[in-house]
Parts: structure tokens; C-alpha cells; sequence
């Protein structure tokens, strides 16, 4: 068996037990060994972070995002739509590589990152979908409640100096927000209803929060 030690200190050892009981004539024993795996385990959970996480932004990766929302479907479907309302939020920041170079860029985006999971709840899902675009997933948010609250990280973004190598920098968020409906029959519908809507904020101008009903 593998426990978790947690010493007075607080410092957390994980331990691998192995134990049986050896019979004699007199009496009966338990004999065993204790053995410090805690450099392992530590290993081993950094692989697993790795493997749902972005390295770069320390977001969910896409693989996760989609393995949730599937899930969050599914839960949807067994549970009645009007008891969970899955938003899905795409999410683009204003384009820097091209200006400033790779290294300033993943600076940016590092830092909106951290800005944006500053701004979110313990229970949402903050994913990178690949270059510049983001994936935020709130569960039990219904769709006005969702367009308010990514507002609010519109703004705040747009308010946020972010310090690079070629000075205070700031960054503009366009945003696509769907939700999960009764007509989904897979994750890759929510995904386009939040393109289209995230589409639409960039054709008028960019730096909005467009809902997919607005943008049919």
C-alpha cells in the first residue's frame, strides 16, 4: 500500500508499505517493510501534471479541455439541462509575436494567463486551445451570468500593464461565449457555435464579448 505522510514540520513523505503475517507455533506476526518513495511520487505527479497541463501558460491543455467538456455533456444529458448550464469561453489576446518577437510573447502570455486564473473560479476550467486562443468552461453558469463574468476579465485585461523586456505592454480580449444546449451531440458543436461568436468579435473590431446567439 502507498500512504502520504505529512511530518510535525509539515513536510509531505510518501511511503510504500508491503506487510504479512508470518505464523508459528507461538505466536503470529506481522512483518513487513516501510520504504520512502517520496523522490517517485513526486515524479510521478509531475508527469501527470505535464500530461493534462500547457507548459508554457500552466493552463489545462486541449486534451483536458475536451475530456471535461465531455464529461460535462454527458452530465448534462443525465441530469436535466435546467440543473447544469456549461458555458464554454473562447478566448483571444492581441497578437504581439510579429511586433516584439517569440520571447516577449510568451511573456504575455504567460502573465494573461495568470491574470485570467486569478479571475476565474476554483471551479473552472482555464485551458490554452492552441497559439493565442483560450478556453474557459464554468459550470453551473447560465449565459448572461457567463457573458457578465467574462466581461468583467475583458476589462480587467485590458486594464493590466504587463511588464516585458520592451517596456508595459497591454492586450486586447475578444471572446466567444456558448453554452451547452439539449441539440449537442458531441463537444465539437459547442466548440463552433464559440468560433462563430468569437469570429464575429473579431470582425467588428475585436477587444467584445460576443454571444453565440448574436452571432447567427
Amino acid at each position: 500500500m502507498v500512504h502520504r505522510i505529512v511530518r510535525p514540520n509539515g513536510e509531505i513523505r510518501w511511503v510504500h508499505e508491503l506487510a504479512d503475517f508470518n505464523d508459528n507455533d507461538k505466536n503470529t506476526m506481522l512483518v513487513g517493510t516501510v520504504r520512502d518513495i517520496t523522490q517517485q511520487k513526486i515524479y510521478e505527479l509531475d508527469l501527470e501534471r505535464l500530461s493534462l497541463t500547457d507548459e508554457l501558460t500552466g493552463a489545462y491543455n486541449r486534451r483536458y479541455c475536451y475530456n471535461r467538456l465531455d464529461q460535462l455533456l454527458g452530465s448534462a444529458v443525465k441530469r436535466g439541462f435546467q440543473w447544469l448550464w456549461p458555458c464554454l469561453i473562447s478566448i483571444f489576446s492581441k497578437k504581439v509575436n510579429d511586433t516584439y518577437g517569440h520571447d516577449i510573447g510568451d511573456s504575455v502570455l504567460k502573465q494573461f494567463a495568470n491574470q485570467v486564473k486569478k479571475l476565474s473560479r476554483s471551479t473552472d476550467v482555464f485551458a490554452r486551445y492552441g497559439g493565442e486562443e483560450f478556453v474557459l468552461i464554468m459550470e453551473n453558469c447560465d449565459l448572461i451570468g457567463a457573458y457578465r463574468r467574462v466581461e468583467r476579465i475583458r476589462q480587467a485585461i485590458e486594464e493590466f500593464k504587463m511588464l516585458t523586456t520592451a517596456g508595459e505592454l497591454t492586450v486586447t480580449v475578444t471572446a466567444g461565449v456558448a453554452k451547452i444546449n439539449a441539440q449537442d451531440s458531441s463537444v465539437e458543436d459547442v466548440f463552433k457555435r464559440a468560433d462563430q461568436a468569437l469570429y464575429l468579435g473579431k470582425k467588428q473590431g475585436r477587444n467584445q464579448v460576443v454571444l453565440a446567439e448574436q452571432s447567427n
